[in-house]
């Protein structure tokens, strides 16, 4: 029997956390060392996923010395699961790769193994998406994110109207127009108005956390949470009413 690698890797508490509150749009997770044009490394470690039906996506980026791993890549068939169990211990545990099937976690008295997923065989989402220049800014604090979650689960909304007209942004939540909805508006800058609908979930299924969101008029937007830590990403578009 062949001697297993083992190779000791890092993985920083507050990243993997703001990860697991990624899994309401993947649960499959592909840790990915990034590289530019020339094949050379950007120092940066990349996950980029969406949803089962694309409607939502994300494409976060993080510094290589707060998630290290052997390998090009690393993937979780349920990354939940594997928060979880590194959640049991109440210190950080000492984490060790052994080759490309298993990541060990020790500590006190206990030992955790947790079976590596194949990366070739989970489908990834895009390495990049650019949804051009945005006609309308808004920017919304993780307290107010938490109080739409709220009012879009009481009607149980489904899509947002998005209305933008002059310097204000309305957004209203709705599951059809035979029911109930909730109409919040917000201040932002735009030169033109328009409006498009689009899927409530943005709201919902991204981690709690202060946001600057950017919308094109065709339809697309991009939300953007950056910190020392974490470049996160969040992508959707526009849907049929």
């Amino acid at each position: 029997m062949s001697k297993q690698n083992k190779t000791s890797v890092v993985f920083n508490k507050e990243v993997l956390s703001i990860i697991k509150e990624l899994t309401p749009i993947s649960d499959h997770i592909i840790l990915t060392k990034d590289i530019d044009d020339k094949g050379e490394p950007t120092g940066t470690v990349f996950i980029s996923q969406t949803n089962e039906s694309e409607s939502l996506g994300f494409i976060i980026r993080i510094p290589n010395n707060m998630i290290t791993f052997e390998g090009d890549k690393l993937a979780f068939q349920e990354f939940s699961e594997f928060y979880q169990l590194y959640s049991l211990f109440e210190k950080e545990p000492e984490i060790e790769q052994l080759d490309a099937s298993k990541i060990v976690m020790k500590g006190g008295s206990t030992k955790i193994s947790v079976i590596i997923g194949e990366a070739d065989v989970l489908e990834a989402g895009p390495d990049a998406i650019n949804i051009g220049e945005p006609d309308a800014v808004l920017n919304i604090t993780a307290a107010q994110l938490l109080e739409l979650r709220k009012k879009i689960g009481l009607i149980k909304a489904e899509k947002v109207d998005l209305m933008v007209k002059k310097d204000n942004i309305s957004l209203r939540f709705f599951q059809d127009e035979n029911n109930n909805n909730i109409e919040e508006i917000f201040e932002t800058k735009s030169k033109k108005d328009f409006h498009f609908i689009t899927n409530a979930n943005m709201f919902v299924d991204v981690p709690k956390a202060d946001y600057t969101i950017n919308i094109n008029k065709v339809g697309m937007i991009e939300m953007i949470h950056s910190t020392k830590i974490v470049d996160l990403r969040i992508y959707t578009g526009e849907v049929e009413d």
